[in-house]
């Protein structure tokens, strides 16, 4: 019988998993199993290629995913997500594997083995900030920015998760058993609250950043309005649409410093001051539900004023941290 190619379920019996670094046999016949079945099965057959030194075998993973405790079920696909991240980076020959029913699994943990986060540094300089059009509510001005590095994405489930294991962090409420839904450990995390945010940020050795440094590494390397340029692309961002992405998918909503999603997907945490010079939490960048008509996917567009407390579905957050200049 051959596999179901769902990210729900794969039709697979577990007793047919031969997993002793060298091989794994398996058939296709009437168990159902879920999206953790499936990154065991492409971790097993990923092992068997690339021999690890260290890890179980496919029995003790079966029986430590199937544990009746749901704490030590999660950590048990915790710990098996990072070893097929592992695995993969150690494996590149993995992802051209020529059997069509080994490569299903292989894609199948490509697109769901939780990315790793990597930070962009932007240099000091003065940078050009805001602009001349009144309906942006952003005056135009430059000004002298200190060295800086900022997430390249915006912060995932996944991440968060490993936050929240870490510390006992109260996850966000739309989790289900403090567990993000499945298959979405790289959509980037919301619901969380200004100081949720900074929570993460200060575990994580960084700080959220002010609105300034946000649009100064949103922007286009030749200018424009879009960090992608002046062009007004429909589809170049997750502004409008149904649902989060996982980030990175909308290759075009990159800026010139590298740094994806800040046109859309989820809405962005950032520091921002008020008249009187008081740092007030704010939000930048376009979100997956706003309608492109409005300018949310402007860079240049002012940081918009939030209730700290606030915890909403389409805002999310990156995190910065000081470079010596």
């Amino acid at each position: 019988m051959e596999p179901v190619h769902s990210h729900k379920s794969v039709i697979f019996d577990h007793k047919s998993v031969i997993f002793d670094h060298k091989s794994v046999i398996f058939d296709h016949k009437s168990v159902i199993f879920d999206h953790r079945s499936v990154i065991l099965i492409a971790c097993c057959l990923l092992f068997s290629l690339c021999s690890p030194a260290d890890g179980k075998d496919a029995a003790e993973w079966i029986a430590e995913l199937s544990a009746p405790e749901l704490a030590l079920r999660e950590e048990a696909f915790f710990q098996l997500q990072l070893l097929g991240r592992r695995a993969l980076s150690d494996l590149e020959e993995a992802r051209r594997v020529s059997d069509l029913q080994t490569r299903f699994y292989i894609e199948y943990l490509i697109d769901h083995v939780p990315i790793d986060q990597v930070m962009i540094p932007v240099p000091a300089g003065r940078y050009e900030t805001g602009s001349a059009r009144t309906s942006l509510k952003n005056p135009q001005k430059i000004q002298y920015i200190p060295a800086f590095e900022i997430d390249t994405f915006e912060v995932t489930n996944f991440m968060y998760y490993a936050f929240v294991r870490s510390t006992g962090h109260r996850p966000p409420a739309a989790w289900s058993g403090g567990r993000y839904p499945l298959a979405h450990e790289n959509r980037p995390v919301t619901g969380v609250s200004f100081d949720d945010a900074r929570a993460y940020a200060a575990w994580a050795g960084k700080r959220l950043p002010t609105d300034t440094e946000w649009e100064v590494a949103a922007a286009c390397a030749g200018g424009g309005r879009y960090p992608w340029g002046d062009r007004t692309l429909l589809t170049a961002a997750n502004i409008d649409t149904l649902s989060l992405r996982d980030v990175g998918s909308f290759k075009r909503d990159r800026s010139g410093w590298g740094c994806m999603d800040m046109a859309g997907n989820a809405s962005e945490w950032v520091i921002a001051h008020d008249g009187a010079n008081k740092a007030i939490a704010a939000r930048k960048g376009g979100a997956y539900i706003m309608p492109f008509e409005f300018p949310v996917a402007v860079v240049a567009l002012r940081a918009m004023p939030v209730r700290a407390e606030a915890t909403l579905g389409e805002l999310g957050f990156r995190c910065v941290r000081e470079l010596r200049d």
